[in-house]
This record gives structure tokens, C-alpha cells and sequence, in this order.
């Protein structure tokens, strides 16, 4: 005999499905279309290259790149269809928690296999009709958290780890490159430049993301004014604070206020 009352299980996940795919034959030069939201993509066969400024990154069979909205990528040259990948494209929440996970924006997998069936798997759940919102969402935790696993695409990953990890602790601070360099015992040109190759992003960038992230948060579940928000989050002027808001999310902060504040509801 089975019960047949129900408990639910609340949940907020800090990401949603948006779309997956498997690219099965590529034409070398090939680029695909930007897409408005973060993408990550997993080379089953062949090569990709990625441009980001001056810098170019391959990323060959086995490896991870994690894309941002509005980035794309090219198939290298090489015979057509000898290029193979899998994609998924997901949002990020405006209420994610600040204890998340870091990925940086090319990784080489630890358990490409176990990636693999995880695509395989979402795909068909796609296919069938039996995804769901919160199934699918779970899917792109978990491949999320198995490229997160990986230890390092080169030499340098547990220091670009130890800063991040500064970075997330500490967002708020005034600590500059040099600061964290010193407490790490490295040359600050040199983490800049292995956190830049490594993630994408330079450290200032990643300060801000950290900080808009956490002013999200508070324009959402608090009253605090515009000025108390950008000191919270360790901006150093109201001015800048909504300059850089503005920038991240394409929206003011108090736009964004008057779309996701909870305060009044």
C-alpha cells in the first residue's frame, strides 16, 4: 500500500533552462550566432577557438568554454564535420546566492564521459517531453558543478582558485590586485594576466560582478537607499556604483528596484 498524501519540497535555483542542443557536423570557419543568454559549451570531437580582445583560446575535445550573452565562438579549420559539440544555454536568477561556484571561462574536464551522458540524458528529456522546468534546471547544476570539478586547463588553476575565493570573500573591501597578491605571495602583474587567461575576465571586472551581484540582492529584499547600497557592496561612489550597475545588467539600479523589490509585496 503506498501514501498517497504529498510533501513539497520548496526550491529556488539559482539558474534556469533555456535551451541544449548537440552540433553533430561543423564547416570549418563556421561561427554561430551570439545568444542572449550565458552558454556552455563541451567539444566531443575537434576544435573551437575563442576570441576574447588580443587573447585566443582553443578548446579542443574534452574541454569546457563558458560563454556570457552576446559571445560566440568559431569552428577551427580542418575537415568539414570533424568538429562535434554539445551546448546548453541557461539564465542566471536575480536572488542567486553569493556562495556559488567558480568557473572559468575554458576548463578541460575531469570526467568528459560522465559530461557526455549528463548532455545525452537532458536531450532526451527534451526530446520525450518528460523535462521539466526544475528537472532541467537540475541538469545545468550538474553539468555546471562537473566543468566547476575540473583542476586547472593549466598550471596556474589552484592560484586563479585562491583569488577568486578572495574575491568572493572580500568583494566588499577595497582590496586591490596588488593586495591580494601579496597575501597569495605572487606578482600582481602576473595574476592579473593567469586570471585573465584562465577566466576571461580581469579581477576588477570579476570585483563587480561579485558587487552587483549582492546589490541585487539588497534592492530586491531591503529599503536601503541608493547611497547605503553602493557602500554595502563596496562601491566607492553612488555614481559609479549605478554606472557599473547599468552596465552589467542593462537596466538602473533603480529600475531594477521597481521590477524585483520584494519590500512592498
Amino acid at each position: 500500500m503506498m501514501a498517497e498524501e504529498a510533501v513539497k519540497v520548496p526550491l529556488q535555483l539559482p539558474v534556469y533552462f533555456v535551451d541544449a542542443g548537440y552540433v553533430g557536423a561543423c564547416k570549418r570557419g563556421e561561427t554561430p550566432p551570439a545568444s542572449a543568454h550565458n552558454r556552455l559549451i563541451v567539444v566531443r570531437q575537434g576544435k573551437l577557438i575563442w576570441k576574447r580582445e588580443a587573447d585566443k583560446f582553443d578548446v579542443k575535445t574534452g574541454e569546457a568554454l563558458l560563454l556570457r550573452p552576446g559571445e560566440t565562438f568559431a569552428v577551427s579549420s580542418g575537415s568539414d564535420g570533424d568538429t562535434r559539440y554539445y551546448w546548453v544555454e541557461f539564465g542566471i536568477t536575480p536572488y542567486e546566492s553569493m556562495h556559488g561556484i567558480q568557473i572559468t571561462r575554458t576548463s578541460r574536464l575531469c570526467r568528459p564521459d560522465v559530461v557526455y551522458e549528463q548532455f545525452q540524458r537532458l536531450l532526451q528529456d527534451c526530446s520525450s517531453g518528460a523535462a521539466t522546468l526544475i528537472s532541467s534546471a537540475l541538469y545545468v547544476l550538474l553539468l555546471l558543478t562537473e566543468v566547476e570539478q575540473h583542476k586547472g586547463k593549466l598550471g596556474y588553476g589552484n592560484l586563479v582558485r585562491q583569488a577568486s575565493v578572495l574575491l568572493n570573500e572580500r568583494y566588499d573591501s577595497p582590496l586591490s590586485v596588488i593586495d591580494i597578491a601579496n597575501i597569495l605571495g605572487c606578482n600582481a602583474e602576473y595574476l592579473g594576466r593567469i586570471y585573465h587567461a584562465a577566466t576571461g575576465e580581469t579581477m576588477h571586472a570579476a570585483r563587480n560582478v561579485l558587487r552587483v551581484r549582492k546589490a541585487c540582492v539588497l534592492l530586491s529584499e531591503t529599503s536601503s537607499s541608493m547611497a547605503e547600497v553602493a557602500e554595502k557592496c563596496g562601491f566607492t561612489s553612488q555614481t559609479y556604483f549605478c554606472r557599473v550597475f547599468r552596465s552589467l545588467r542593462g537596466i538602473t539600479p533603480l529600475q531594477y528596484r521597481r521590477v524585483y523589490s520584494n519590500t512592498d509585496k
